[in-house]
């Protein structure tokens, strides 16, 4: 986290492809984590519409970092919402996430639990260890699409929450049983592993998502590689046909 006073992003990194059947390299992405990143927020807006009501007129982005930034494009892209209202603890980052996104109409609220409890759509892309989303601010039909928390010291949401939903997801079930939110409700036995169901399973239309107007949702999204693989392949195959 304090690589930005160095003038360094919070994550670097670089992908390698290999050929599955031979292992020979095929390609190496020095892309700086910059796909990780674009793959993250791909898979938040790709759950947040699967499980957001869908007569929404703003959503809410808590947080004021690189992903902050890409929740709000491409959420803003895929479900047609122009207007954020944006949270984050330091007001001058706050403001550089508006000055960086000039087409959105982004608000910079100051009240967070005014922001959450009249917010029906809510991203959070902080790296708190300490929860900053209350239960009882959050209100009934709001869909919560948790990103920030993928280790298991890391925690936005009071794991309270978890257990009044009605309905939690994971991208990886297996995985979220160790890190995350679901972590933080199952190790303190407020859920079982028996209730949540799996982003992929509602996208294959194997299991509901939404039930009702009124439900409450979240998805904790905590990264799978098969999505870096997935980006990393579909970047190298345009490059090939470029």
């Amino acid at each position: 986290p304090n690589n930005q006073k160095d003038g360094i992003k919070p994550g670097q990194g670089m992908m390698l492809l290999f050929n599955i059947k031979t292992g020979e390299p095929e390609a190496i992405l020095i892309d700086n984590a910059n796909l990780t990143d674009i793959r993250t927020a791909i898979a938040g807006a790709i759950a947040s519409n699967a499980l957001a009501n869908h007569d929404l007129e703003s959503f809410a982005i808590i947080g004021t970092g690189v992903q902050a930034r890409y929740q709000a494009k491409y959420i803003s892209s895929l479900m047609h919402l122009k207007k954020i209202n944006i949270w984050g603890r330091d007001s001058i980052k706050a403001q550089k996430v508006k000055a960086d996104l000039p087409d959105l109409d982004i608000n910079i609220e100051t009240d967070l639990e005014k922001l959450v409890s009249r917010s029906s759509l809510i991203i959070t892309t902080t790296s708190s260890k300490d929860p900053i989303i209350e239960s009882e601010w959050v209100k009934p039909g709001t869909h919560i699409t948790a990103v920030g928390s993928d280790t298991p010291e890391k925690c936005e949401l009071d794991p309270y929450l978890l257990s009044r939903a009605d309905l939690v997801v994971a991208d990886s079930l297996e995985q979220n049983l160790v890190r995350g939110e679901i972590y933080q409700a199952f190790k303190r036995s407020l859920i079982d592993s028996e209730g949540i169901i799996e982003l992929g399973q509602i996208l294959a239309k194997e299991k509901q998502g939404r039930l009702t107007e009124s439900s409450i949702t979240i998805a904790d999204l905590t990264g799978v590689a098969v999505q870096d693989l997935v980006i990393a392949e579909s970047v190298v195959e345009a490059y090939k046909k470029n």
